[in-house]
């Protein structure tokens, strides 16, 4: 009896060991993802790329750029084990952006500013160092991701995840740095303002927008070419979403990303979805490890969708296809988009386009005369500008200036004031790659300003 008992027990060991591999799910389990690792040679660098493939579904591509965005890719996984479908993502330390080393210099970009050489020439200025070179092996690494994607998805949906205050559907009103990127936008002002969608997609918008989410379509023809992927996906008629929460709220983004895919999933797209591949010679991997995964996501946690309350304000706005002057403002719609009429909101806030810091130059001579507006340089880009001159009784110049603010600074940036008997003063700024990078807080420091005299 003995003898046949043991038997028994190894085959159904066996049997559950297959259905734990296994990528079909039962009716109470989840997929199990078959995990394939990419590797890209980025400089002296080798970045890990995986797709994670739930069941047999592969028009439902989920992307994460950004690997410090832990709660979106939460949220995603429970979706993905309970629907199937393929997740791209980028490992990275669980950090943001990338950096890496080429020719003996420091490089860094976002990767989701990437998938245009003129996204990618910005981002690699914003962050220090720029090259020709560097920017060939970063399209490269983009037209790796680009590639991973399969033909003809019903959606690219993209997992993001934000600070409080610093990006949210406010960008995208009246007077934010984004306004001009939205061709429409509804605004539910008893939701988070960090908690919002962004779609390539008219029909997906008007499928939120009346169920009172936070949500803004994109201007597929006028928004800024950032190099980012909702701008390569509506250049190309990719149906795009990003689903977006505050950083650590994961029941928020549960919820979102769940009726996101719900949507996407019942309704009938009249548009075709094309992959255009990049023109580029296609990217070789250095190799590539497959491998099943296991490990069991938590339960999806639930919370009222905010179509059960319905919101006192509701800001809608709009703009037609044809591309206006830039003078010319925004209308407000105050179409309904429920059974209570929206009405506009005004948005009154500071310049979100500007960072101010303090100066001082405590080696001050009479060679020289600091006037307001003179401008900051780094190399021949114009990235700042002096707002205030004030002197004190020790003969040191102290005041203002004011950033772009995709140009925050760090503690291994220099300033320099060029002066010389026969040319204006010219302010520049300068990088020190040998140094620490941290970022300066604006409110605390006060910014050092040096004198060189030219002859």
């Amino acid at each position: 009896m003995r003898k046949t008992i043991i038997p028994l027990i190894l085959l159904f060991a066996l049997q559950l060991s297959a259905g734990q591999t296994n990528s079909t799910a039962g009716p109470d389990m989840p997929y199990m993802p078959k995990i394939n690792t990419v590797y890209f040679k980025l400089g002296e660098r080798v970045i890990q790329v995986k797709t994670f493939q739930y069941g047999n579904v592969k028009d439902m591509v989920y992307i994460n750029l950004h690997d410090d965005e832990i709660t979106a890719v939460n949220g995603a996984r429970k979706i993905l084990e309970k629907k199937g479908g393929l997740l791209i993502k980028i490992e990275n330390f669980r950090t943001r952006n990338i950096n890496f080393r080429l020719d003996g210099k420091q490089y860094t970009i976002d990767p989701n500013r990437m998938f245009s050489r003129p996204g990618i020439a910005r981002s690699l200025i914003i962050f220090g160092n720029t090259s020709p070179k560097a920017i060939d092996e970063v399209e490269k690494f983009a037209n790796l991701i680009l590639q991973l994607i399969p033909p003809n998805p019903s959606c690219l949906i993209a997992l993001h995840n934000n600070t409080n205050g610093k990006y949210s559907i406010n960008s995208y009103r009246r007077g934010g740095d984004k306004e001009n990127d939205a061709k429409n936008l509804n605004v539910n002002n008893d939701l988070d303002a960090d908690d919002f969608f962004l779609t390539t997609d008219s029909a997906f918008f008007g499928e939120l927008s009346r169920e009172n989410y936070n949500i803004i379509l994109q201007d597929n023809i006028n928004a800024k070419k950032d190099g980012s992927l909702s701008i390569y996906c509506g250049e190309r008629n990719i149906h795009y979403v990003n689903c977006e929460t505050e950083h650590g709220r994961q029941p928020e983004y549960d919820q979102m990303i769940a009726v996101a895919v719900n949507k996407v999933a019942g309704k009938n797209s009249e548009t075709i979805t094309t992959i255009v591949r990049p023109d580029a010679k296609k990217t070789e991997p250095i190799a590539t490890t497959s491998k099943p995964d296991i490990k069991k996501s938590e339960s999806t946690a639930t919370i009222n969708k905010p179509g059960t309350k319905k919101p006192e304000t509701v800001a809608a706005i709009s703009k037609p296809d044809k591309k206006k002057p830039e003078t010319t403002p925004k209308k407000i719609n105050n179409k309904n988009t429920g059974p209570n009429k929206t009405t506009a909101t005004a948005v009154n806030k500071p310049n979100p386009d500007i960072i101010s810091y303090s100066y001082r130059i405590t080696h001050a001579t009479d060679q020289f005369s600091l006037k307001a507006n003179t401008e900051i340089f780094f190399g021949e880009k114009k990235v700042g500008w002096i707002r205030s001159v004030l002197a004190d009784s020790s003969k040191a110049i102290r005041g203002r200036f004011e950033m772009d603010k995709s140009f925050a600074l760090y503690s291994n940036m220099d300033f320099f004031l060029f002066v010389s008997a026969s040319a204006s003063p010219r302010l520049e700024l300068r990088i020190d790659p040998t140094r620490k990078k941290e970022l300066i807080n604006p409110q605390s420091t006060t910014i050092p300003i040096s004198i060189r005299v030219i002859n």
